[in-house]
Order: structure tokens, then C-alpha cells, then sequence
């Protein structure tokens, strides 16, 4: 990972370890989908790297991850404030620890867009309840496909929802017991 930030320097890298027992022992490198030639300042995840971890898993909790109806947009999207869904799909405590470092990868690049001021403590926060989280998933799961994906615990919505390709992608990222800062502004 330190040989990547040092070859995209100054601009940002990003990657998956993954590993066992407390030790790293694979690294997906992330290609940086919005370098246009100019080398960006930002960086953005390939979605078809998206699909490391639903590839990650077994044939059983490949079942249980996918979804039976097939998802096209938003569940939980514009309008549908304070509305709540049961989880559906594979819970992160069926998941190996490799496969929980994943999941917390990829919430990483929603929770992640703060500073770390306010991203260590809620990535703290939704590591907490990571027994709770689930991951389900609708659609295609081979590279490049556009397949929607949600992730959902109790301080956590994340949906990714191709528009019919990977190149118009609808996401939200939410925390459903704070929605629009509520609990701030009460303050």
C-alpha cells in the first residue's frame, strides 16, 4: 500500500488489505476511476472493483448476500425520509475477518470523504456495530456489470445503484439516526 501512495503522490491512493488474525495478507490495489489524464487531486473508486467482495465469499454467503428482486435505483433515496426497511442479506458476523476488513473498505470511501477528525470516530462508530451491519447485493457479479449493492447497519445506509451502466451511478450514504444532522441541529 505504501509503494501505491508513493507511485499516484500527490494524489490519493486507495486499496483493500485484507487479512487473518490480525495480519495482512492481500492487498487489492483500487484503480483511481477519475483520472482523466490530468492526474486529479481526488480519488474515486472503480465500481467494478466493487464486486472484490461479493467475489469474496462462499457459495453460501454468496446466497445469502444476493437478493432475490432485482434493484435498479435507490431504496432509501431522495423522498423517502425517515422511512425504514428491514436488512436484508448476508450479516457482517457470518463474514471472515478478510471479508469484514473488505465491507469496512468500501464504507470507507463513503464514511471516509471527511476529514479524519470526523471520519476515525465514525468509522469508529459503525465498526462498533459491525455484528449488525448487512451486506445485500442485486444483479450481476462479474467485472464490469452494473449491479446495485447496499449496505445497512444501525447508524449505516450506503446504495450504490448503476443507471443501466457503470457510468451513471445513483448513491446515497446515511446515517439514519441522525438524518440531515438532526441531532446536531437540536443542539
Amino acid at each position: 500500500m505504501i509503494a501505491h501512495a508513493r507511485e499516484d503522490a500527490p494524489n490519493e491512493c486507495c486499496g483493500i488489505i485484507a487479512g487473518k488474525a490480525g495480519g495482512a495478507t492481500q492487498l487489492y490495489r483500487m484503480t483511481n476511476a477519475a483520472d482523466d489524464g490530468y492526474r486529479p487531486y481526488r480519488y474515486e473508486m472503480d465500481g467494478r472493483e466493487l464486486l472484490r467482495l461479493i467475489n469474496a465469499l462462499d457459495e453460501k454467503q454468496r446466497a445469502q448476500a444476493i437478493i432475490g428482486s432485482r434493484v435498479a435505483d435507490l431504496v432509501l433515496g431522495p423522498g423517502q425520509d425517515g422511512r425504514v426497511i428491514q436488512p436484508e442479506g448476508l450479516r457482517a458476523s457470518a463474514m471472515s475477518t478478510g471479508q469484514q476488513d473488505m465491507l469496512l473498505e468500501i464504507v470507507r470511501e463513503w464514511a471516509g470523504i471527511m476529514t479524519d477528525a470526523f471520519a476515525s470516530p465514525r468509522m469508529a462508530e459503525i465498526r462498533s456495530s459491525l455484528a449488525q451491519t448487512y451486506f445485500a447485493w442485486s444483479g450481476p457479479t462479474t467485472n464490469g456489470s452494473a449491479a446495485y449493492f447496499r449496505i445497512q447497519g444501525p447508524t449505516l445506509v450506503i446504495e450504490y445503484a448503476p443507471q443501466g451502466s457503470v457510468d451513471h451511478i445513483h448513491t446515497i450514504y446515511r446515517d439514519p439516526t441522525n438524518d440531515y444532522g438532526a441531532k446536531y441541529a437540536a443542539k
